[in-house]
């Protein structure tokens, strides 16, 4: 019975795949820290979405406009701004509102 080298290192006994342990936790690592990045939150307003992202795994979010249409978007992440938010206070959501703005007229 011949034992298979890794396909990457080629230096330990292959089990998984072609590839040692070692390596083949290294490709999970690296398949799953290419994922693109999914938003927290969205925002909608006046037809403008935007994405709050996480900035490194921080608390601070950031906002990005997206080009998505406001329909397809999970309901449980979606704030619609349009419409009366319960368990938001006022100056919160003026802020939201100029946020979304902000950045759609950054574009046009």
């Amino acid at each position: 019975m011949v034992m298979q080298k890794c396909v990457l290192c080629n230096k330990r006994p292959a089990k998984v795949q072609g590839y040692c342990q070692h390596c083949h936790d290294k490709v999970k690592k690296l398949r799953r820290e290419a994922r693109p990045e999914e938003p927290v939150k969205f925002l909608t307003y006046r037809g403008h979405v935007v994405g709050l992202y996480r900035k490194n795994g921080g608390g601070t979010l950031t906002p990005r406009l997206l080009s998505r249409n406001a329909k397809y978007l999970p309901k449980n992440k979606t704030l619609d701004l349009n419409k009366y938010c319960d368990g938001f206070e006022r100056p919160l959501i003026k802020e939201f509102k100029k946020c979304v703005l902000s950045l759609a007229n950054a574009r046009v």
